[in-house]
């Protein structure tokens, strides 16, 4: 939860565990058989494109 989030923010890991348990919510209810298969391609997606958590992606984001 607090890779997902962003580990060096007060913030990060509470989006991070927010955006964990309601997205695999989710993704269980327009997705099912497959939630498990999508939710992991998600947390891999994130691990590739945003290493230092989402929190800091969007904080970068809007300073560009």
């Amino acid at each position: 939860m607090a890779y997902i989030g962003g580990a060096g923010t007060l913030f990060g890991p509470l989006i991070g565990a927010g955006l964990l348990v309601g997205g695999s919510e989710v993704l269980r209810i327009y997705f099912p058989g497959k939630s498990l298969f999508v939710y992991g391609v998600l947390i891999i997606l994130v691990v590739l494109f945003a290493p230092d958590g989402l929190s800091t992606a969007v904080r970068r984001a809007r300073r560009a």
